[in-house]
């Protein structure tokens, strides 16, 4: 059981019309476009996207989930649905924690040599997973399971700007920023 989620600017609702998805639809990184060609490929039936595994926030409840810690960029179209998601999670009870990065767009965590924040979202994201593991989880399994997780997070950790170290420490690399 999963005893953990942590989010960076998660895709929440695919067919979803909040706001950010209209003010920050271009120009901001990533764009209506690339979203729908990443959703594409993803999931090249459309039918698929209104799947709350493809959508969670199209899930019929929410109260059995563990807390979640979110980390997003302010200027990213999937802003609103993280939230809407967060909000969600919280009025069934779940603890969500939001960190909101305003300036940001989506990838910016990845993008340590022009982005500063980069380093305290990695930071963030550490301590979380450092939580778990004074809790007595194991941190590697945690991140091994988001690794080889259908693609989605698979190029966050692929160029992630952080390394595990000893007992499942984040360490923050700004060398290979």
């Amino acid at each position: 059981r999963a005893t953990l989620q942590l989010l960076i600017y998660p895709s929440t609702d695919i067919l979803s019309q909040r706001p950010s998805r209209r003010t920050y639809a271009n120009g901001y990184f990533l764009d209506t476009e690339s979203l729908t060609w990443f959703f594409e490929k993803y999931l090249p039936e459309e039918d698929d996207w209104q799947d709350w595994r493809a959508s969670p926030l199209l899930a019929g409840r929410f109260d059995d989930l563990p807390p979640a810690v979110f980390i997003t960029a302010g200027c990213d179209p999937l802003t609103d649905d993280c939230k809407a998601y967060a909000a969600a999670l919280e009025s069934a009870g779940v603890p969500a924690t939001m960190h909101e990065f305003a300036g940001m767009v989506h990838g910016f965590l990845t993008l340590g040599k022009f982005f500063r924040q980069s380093g305290e979202a990695v930071e963030l994201a550490g301590k979380a997973l450092d939580l778990l593991n004074g809790l007595g989880h194991n941190t590697f399994t945690f991140a091994g399971l988001l690794v080889s997780h259908g693609g989605r997070f698979r190029d966050f950790f692929g160029v992630a700007c952080y390394i595990l170290h000893g007992r499942g420490h984040f360490v923050h690399r700004s060398e290979e920023h």
